[in-house]
């Protein structure tokens, strides 16, 4: 519960302290007051939207801090792990605002995010705004209701996350099969492309090889003639350079033992002659090999000219790049090939997930039903106490053709408040003040179910007065037994109810205004309570009406 509550330099409120009663607390005041901007400080600590005009003075930051007590494992182990502090039966929770509207927020002093002080005020808070009364005409608000109030957040959670697997899955299979015709057509070019690279293989370096080779070969028969001319002239004729050699060689042999000097001479001639015979088969051995065949010319000649083509066609030097484009295309044609093979595995996958979205969501929708069982059956006990004895209460599954994000079915919160007549939507059955009290028995019947330790009513008594506004107080007094409850009320039925009693009020200091607060007294509370029957200066009827409606209570 929040033991006290501090508010500085926030809208019209320059410093305010309220120290809360553990039942219930009625807070009052004049239209214009201030009770909206003491409500907006309390949805602010929440965590909620606020904006940097609600500053009182720019030069100073506004501080909300409430105090709170809590119940034995109100809050999970989860929550303290993040906060990195033992648990406490007591936290102080504060936020604090910038003239530039930047938020900062504190649990026991230490710095916490928005969405981890979220988390915690949904443990320790149930606050119902102005605008609550419409938003139970949403089909999303009505499911999240439900969801929290079976605490299926976790069964939702897991159906949506392989639901969006599934969505995923089919968006993929649909953007694959829209570019089928495109894919095609890119098969068809890539096929194209790769018959000019089909006709030979490519290796690196072959094309200077070849233009070598086809060089040789065009001059084949001079260079035949010519190897085989300089054979006869070295070796093969009786005149030959060997010959010669040879004959000196034996001349000199006769006389070189008379001299060592002749001796080397002669040495050097018959290495001379080892190196012509050498030569010449050298020479006759290259010159066996050259091929006069012109097939072989024209095969090398082809393939030049297949090296050439795609080198022009692709503006390209090497036989190194063109692998390198055959390598490509060979690598997206095959990826491109798979594409039927995808399409099969995705249709197999969605296949797949789709029956377990339908699995998890059956499970889901059980439970909700479940849930709604038992929310259906505390909600009408709650409508009799709220002046709603003939009403019945309903929640209806309408199943989608397909699985949704939100799960199988549509849910309608659906109301009879008449003996006879057929339940309809709430938006076309219940009036403004029956919704208030529909919207006020299921606030209450989740806080029965969820334990929560404060509930906190912006004017949930719109639309109502008299005997109506009498037992929606009784309502409000018997949820106080359980629960701590603050409400804004305009109603004196509802002021008059036993607890604790707040009054907002506007003060003018020095061509200032500024809204306070304060608890009344006995008497005071009389007086508020005439004036609200009666208006400013009540009479003594009104003085005594007021003391009447406080002794029912």
């Amino acid at each position: 519960m929040i033991e006290r509550l501090w508010i500085q330099n926030f809208a019209l409120i320059e410093k305010s302290e309220v120290e809360f009663g553990k039942g219930l607390n009625i807070i009052t005041g004049e239209t214009g007051a201030g009770k909206s901007i003491f409500m907006g400080a309390l949805n602010a600590l929440m965590g909620n939207k606020t904006e940097a005009a609600a500053i009182l003075d720019p030069k100073q930051k506004s501080i909300i801090e409430a105090q709170f007590s809590l119940k034995s494992n109100q809050l999970p182990e989860n929550i303290w792990n993040q906060l990195d502090i033992q648990p406490e039966n007591e936290l102080i929770i504060r936020r604090e605002i910038s003239n530039q509207g930047k938020s900062r927020y504190f649990v026991n002093d230490t710095p916490v995010n928005q969405s981890l002080l979220k988390e915690i005020m949904e443990y320790l808070v149930e606050f119902h705004g102005q605008h609550d009364g419409q938003k139970i005409l949403s089909k999303d608000f009505q499911l999240a209701l439900i969801d929290q109030y079976g605490n299926l957040q976790e069964y939702v959670q897991l159906y949506q996350a392989k639901y969006q697997e599934l969505k995923a899955k089919e968006n993929q299979l649909n953007e694959k099969q829209s570019h089928a015709e495109k894919i095609s057509e890119r098969i068809s070019f890539l096929q194209f492309q790769l018959k000019d690279f089909s006709q030979f293989e490519l290796i690196e370096n072959e094309d200077e090889e070849l233009e070598q080779q086809i060089k040789l070969l065009e001059n084949a028969e001079t260079i035949k003639n010519t190897l085989e001319k300089a054979c006869l002239v070295l070796y093969e004729s009786d005149k030959s350079v060997y010959t010669t050699l040879t004959n000196v060689e034996k001349v000199l042999d006769k006389i070189s033992h008379l001299t060592p000097k002749l001796l080397a001479e002669n040495q050097k001639l018959h290495e001379a002659s080892t190196l012509i015979a050498d030569v010449s088969q050298t020479l006759r051995d290259f010159a066996e090999e050259i091929d006069l065949d012109r097939n072989i010319l024209e095969k090398l000649n082809a393939k030049l000219d297949f090296y050439n083509r795609l080198k022009k066609k692709y503006n390209i030097l090497t036989v190194h790049e063109l692998s390198k484009i055959k390598e490509q295309y060979q690598k997206e044609l095959k990826s491109l090939e798979n594409y039927d093979q995808d399409i099969s595995q995705l249709t197999l996958e969605i296949k797949e997930l789709a029956e377990e979205v339908k699995n998890i969501g059956e499970e889901l929708e059980e439970k909700r039903k479940q849930v709604a069982r038992e929310l259906v059956e505390r909600v009408n006990g709650y409508l009799v106490d709220v002046a709603l004895p003939h009403a019945n209460f309903l929640i209806e599954f309408i199943p989608y053709i397909q699985p949704q994000k939100k799960g199988l079915s549509e849910i309608h919160f659906k109301v009879s408040t008449n003996v006879g007549l057929p339940p309809g939507l709430l938006s076309q059955i219940a009036s403004g003040g029956e919704i208030s009290r529909i919207l006020l028995a299921l606030k209450a019947a989740l806080a029965e179910k969820l334990e929560l330790s404060t509930l906190i009513f912006d004017e949930i008594d719109t639309g109502i007065s008299g005997e109506v506004a009498l037992k929606v107080g009784k309502v409000m007094e018997k949820l106080s037994e359980k629960f701590q409850v603050i409400t804004i009320t305009h109603l004196p039925q509802m002021a008059s109810r036993s607890g604790e009693h707040f009054l907002i009020y506007k003060e003018i200091i020095a061509e200032k205004t500024y809204s306070r607060i304060k608890k009344l007294t006995e008497n005071q509370r009389i007086e508020q309570i005439a004036k609200m029957l009666y208006g400013e200066n009540p009479p003594n009827s009104a003085i005594e009406n007021a003391k009447t409606l406080l002794q029912l209570t």
